[in-house]
């Protein structure tokens, strides 16, 4: 599906059906969110949370793999191991590195919402942030736990 000038793999039947699947689960980490995006089916990611659902409100805790700062984005980037084991970096504004150290463990609170009004498509509010921002990147503050 294309929306916006993006395009979209709409999730397989079988990926919507588990919908429901451990509905009670709310603390994630990168990787295991991830995993809940993951359509088996067709073997791709797919903007669609698993047993998640609009409006939800979930936690991301996870272990800090590498930090650090662009002084000309003025941006932090955190890194987390996502799904299949690679290092993901999450940016956040301003230099926060005195602040949080490699090894440690932050927990960040987020919401599914919509990705676009027209379309069945789910994210985190803080990618939103980054998509209705120009890809900047967002205050910590907002999502810390």
């Amino acid at each position: 599906m294309q929306i916006e000038g993006g395009l979209y793999v709409l999730p397989s039947k079988s990926h919507l059906a588990n919908n429901t699947a451990f509905k009670d689960e709310k603390t994630f980490t990168l990787s295991s969110l991830q995993n809940r995006a993951f359509d088996t089916e067709l073997g791709v990611l797919v903007r669609n949370f698993k047993g998640l659902s609009i409006g939800d409100k979930i936690t991301l805790e996870d272990e800090i793999k590498l930090i650090r700062y662009d002084k000309d984005l003025d941006e932090t980037f955190f890194g987390f191991e996502e799904f299949g084991g690679t290092i993901t970096e999450w940016p956040f504004n301003g230099d926060l590195t005195s602040e949080f150290t490699v090894g440690e463990k932050v927990a960040f609170k987020f919401e599914i919402v919509n990705e676009h009004s027209d379309g069945p498509f789910e994210t985190l509010d803080y990618i939103k942030y980054g998509l209705d921002n120009n890809g900047k990147a967002p205050k910590i503050d907002k999502f810390l736990k």
